[in-house]
């Protein structure tokens, strides 16, 4: 067979080719696995951050209750306060009361005192008389 030039030079041509297509190809698959390493250990520091995400929003899930409770005890609180406060009032006007019937009381054992004097003064003029 005889050799033709042209042949020859598209063998080689198409070998030169084809190996840095192989050569392309297979710095391309090594570029590809490291990004895929890279995406792998991207997705696994994602999965961390998002499960630290849950524990954060569980925490504040956990607060968020412990709020609303210690709310629900301020509100029982202020209700025993105005229930107090209303007792208080009450207590109040009630003694308020018994002050005034207290000093009804006074003055009239104050009255009964000097009718009581007037009485004995009588009775010792009425006891001299007879004497």
């Amino acid at each position: 067979m005889a050799e033709n030039p042209f042949l020859v030079e598209v063998a080689s041509l198409i070998l030169t080719v084809g190996a840095s297509v192989l050569s392309l190809a297979y710095w391309l698959g090594r570029k590809f696995a490291r990004i895929e390493t890279r995406f792998t250990l991207i997705d696994e520091k994602f999965a961390q951050v998002e499960k630290r995400f849950d524990k954060v929003e569980k925490h504040l899930a956990q607060h968020d209750e412990k709020f609303h409770k210690i709310e629900e005890k301020m509100t029982l609180m202020d209700e025993k306060l105005t229930q107090m406060e209303t007792s208080l009032t009450s207590m109040k006007e009630k003694i308020t009361q018994h002050d005034a019937k207290l000093h009804q009381i006074e003055t009239s054992l104050a009255q009964a005192n000097q009718k009581l004097a007037q009485f004995d003064e009588q009775f010792r003029t009425v006891k001299g008389i007879l004497a």
